[in-house]
């Protein structure tokens, strides 16, 4: 067998026992040297196994393999070079590039706290050389020729970006030549000769080869474009250009000429201010131009004072046609554009828009203002003034209609809706004090109106309105002034149960109401209300009989039969509620267990009939509902005497019966 290249490994047993081994390696590339013996090493710390390629090419690179090799600062060669670009792969791995002018012989690898001398002396190859490379300046698809020596050698051409032309794809390759064609892919750089061996020879070119790019004389300036336009810009090597990319990387559509000196390309829509980019197959970008887009100017809104939402604005300027979204100060959303043109944006007054500036947006990322002044009601005059408390006020003025609300002095908001733009109705809160107003628009915006002189009411009503929760079914309680003028209180409409005591009103709230509420005062001279929250307190209402109207009489028929199955599970302190009308005529209803024993309840003053005149309806004749306490005592008779299955029994004349339930409040 004809050898190439002859050297000798060496290679060390870690173990205690040391034995040589001779091994005779054969690589046409080079071979490697074992640094025998462990090279003076300490366990664990820095150790070289084995180095190579031996002999190897000026120029060309050189491995080190074994442990630790991290540590090394300097490489020193035979000729005292001491080389300190050291190109650490792993920990187990260093790699150096032999100076061209480098001398044979032993290499000592220096680290913090010793050194280690190779056995083996390192070698050199001659063979492989690049004479010359030409042209230095090619066009992907041209053919570059390398000439020097024992290039037939040589399996790979490799280009910068590690762009590889393996053996098979060389135009042509001799020992004295290769000829290679420029992949498309390749960036301007040295080249590198390689054998393809698993640890190659590397040859590098002294010179750059320039790969050209498409190029323009310098970037062109594209100042005032809008989307649609269409761009053509001369240049060389046009061809080249596999992409073009517009600002915020967006990549159109373009073409070339034939000859590759002229590219043309419209703006497409959405086009914002940057750089236009050329893209070569080797993914170098090129500056092709400088976009800056056009935008609307010369802004004036009609009208631009007193706007009120739902108009109609008409906004003129130059470029309009660009405009995408109209916002408005105070909104989020773009306003409706109903018409568009060059010149001109209609759009609608979104709700809610507020005095300040409307930003325009354009499809190029532009943005323009121009500013506003929404319409704000004003007070011509106060009828009357004084008013009273509790009574209507008419507001005279302009632009009433965009009006939400008024707080008047006292710190009492009541929400308005006007009956035009120049007249506003209102009813004056019982606690307003006088003193000026504030004005609140449907937008949100604020302006003060003039002072208000207010009377307090001559009806019974509540001067402060207490601010703890109102709960139904329950007992609320509040302070009134004028309360000898009481005469009756309403919730919904509905009358309800109350008791006056000095300045104190004391209402029973109906476990059937809650939510915003009306309370209605009724007085002798009039009355007054007021809306009010009310709570669900979590009372249970249980239907026990359901079976009316019932006009009640003395005999079968007319009576009010509530089975004694519904009294069970009834807790003490729970309600019997009864739903009725009163005739006109004097009326009576008797409560009777189901033995025909009266039930004596302490609101029917101990007694077991309800009438027109007694307590608690004394009279009123719009009273609809009576709520009675169940007792332990009282349920005891109850369950006691169920006679013929019936718990209650209720006969009477001129009574008319809805339902009966029973209602736990939960306390």
């Amino acid at each position: 067998m004809k050898v190439t290249y002859k050297t000798m490994i060496m290679l060390c047993n870690r173990q205690k026992q040391q034995v040589a081994y001779w091994l005779i390696c054969f690589m046409v590339g080079g071979v490697f040297f074992a640094s025998c013996k462990k090279e003076e090493q300490v366990p664990d710390t820095v150790q070289l196994e084995v180095f190579g390629p031996s002999p190897v090419l000026r120029g060309g690179e050189i491995k080190f393999i074994g442990n630790r090799l991290d540590r090394v600062k300097a490489v020193v060669l035979a000729d005292g070079t001491e080389i300190t670009e050291i190109n650490v792969v792993n920990s187990g791995e260093i790699r150096i590039t032999i100076p061209h002018d480098a001398a044979p012989g032993h290499i000592i690898l220096k680290y913090d706290g010793g050194e280690i001398r190779t056995k083996t002396p390192l070698t050199y190859s001659e063979p492989i050389a690049i004479d010359d490379v030409s042209p230095l300046r090619a066009k992907a698809g041209e053919v570059i020729t390398i000439e020097g020596e024992y290039l037939n050698l040589i399996a790979e051409i490799i280009f910068a970006q590690d762009v590889v032309v393996t053996q098979e794809a060389f135009v042509s390759q001799s020992r004295k030549k290769i000829e290679v064609a420029v992949p498309e892919e390749a960036q301007t750089g040295v080249i590198a000769l390689s054998n393809g061996a698993e640890i190659p020879l590397m040859l590098y070119t002294e010179s750059e080869v320039e790969i050209v790019l498409p190029a323009v004389e310098a970037p062109v300036d594209l100042t005032g474009k809008k989307p649609g336009d269409v761009i053509s810009i001369s240049g060389t090597d046009l061809d080249l250009v596999k992409h073009l990319i517009v600002p915020e990387e967006q990549s159109i559509v373009f073409s070339v000429s034939e000859e590759g000196r002229e590219i043309s390309f419209t703006l497409p829509e959405n086009t914002v201010d940057g750089a236009v980019v050329m893209i070569p197959a080797s993914g170098v970008k090129v500056a092709l131009a400088n976009v800056g887009m056009a935008t609307v100017a010369e802004l004036s809104a009609t009208p631009a004072t007193e706007v009120k939402a739902g108009q109609q604005l008409t906004i003129t300027g130059i470029n309009m046609e660009l405009v995408t979204e109209v916002i408005f100060a105070g909104t989020t959303e773009p306003a409706a554009i109903t018409s568009k043109s060059a010149t001109a944006v209609k759009v609608t007054v979104p709700e809610g828009a507020v005095s300040g500036d409307i930003i325009l947006r354009t499809n190029t990322g532009k943005e323009a203002t121009v500013a506003i002044e929404t319409a704000k009601a004003n007070v011509l005059s106060y009828n009357p003034n004084p008013v009273a408390a509790g009574t209507a006020l008419t507001i005279t003025g302009q632009h009433l209609d965009v009006l939400h609300a008024l707080t008047f002095s006292g710190n009492v908001t009541v929400e308005v809706s006007a009956n035009s733009a120049s007249s506003l109705n209102v009813m004056v809160p019982t606690t307003a004090e006088s003193g000026p107003l504030t004005a609140t628009m449907k937008n949100g915006e604020q302006v003060a109106f003039p002072s208000l002189t207010v009377d307090k009411p001559l009806v019974a009503y509540i001067p402060v309105m207490p601010t703890d929760e109102i709960a139904n079914g329950k007992l609320w309680i509040v302070t009134i002034a004028n309360q000898d003028k009481l005469t009756g209180v309403q919730i919904n409409g509905q009358s309800v149960q109350y008791v006056v005591d000095g300045d104190q009103l004391y209402i029973g709230i109906p476990s059937s109401v809650k939510g915003s509420s009306v309370l209605r005062l009724l007085s002798s001279n009039g009355d007054i209300s007021y809306t009010i929250d009310i709570k669900d307190s979590g009372i249970v209402e249980t239907v026990i009989w359901d079976e009316g109207p019932l006009d009640v009489t003395w005999g079968d028929g007319g009576r009010v039969l509530i089975p004694i199955d519904m009294f069970n599970n009834v807790r003490a302190g729970t309600f019997l509620k009864f739903y009725f009308e009163q005739k006109d005529a004097w009326g009576q209803a008797q409560i009777n267990h189901g033995n025909w024993g009266q039930i004596a309840f302490p609101e029917l003053d101990n007694q077991g009939t309800i009438t027109s005149h007694g307590m608690p309806i004394n009279n009123d004749k719009s009273i609809t509902t009576l709520e009675l306490q169940l007792t332990q005592e009282i349920l005891d008779i109850i369950r006691n005497n169920g006679g013929g299955g019936y718990g209650i029994i209720i006969q009477g004349s001129d009574w008319i019966f809805e339902k009966v339930s029973i209602i736990d409040y939960g306390n």
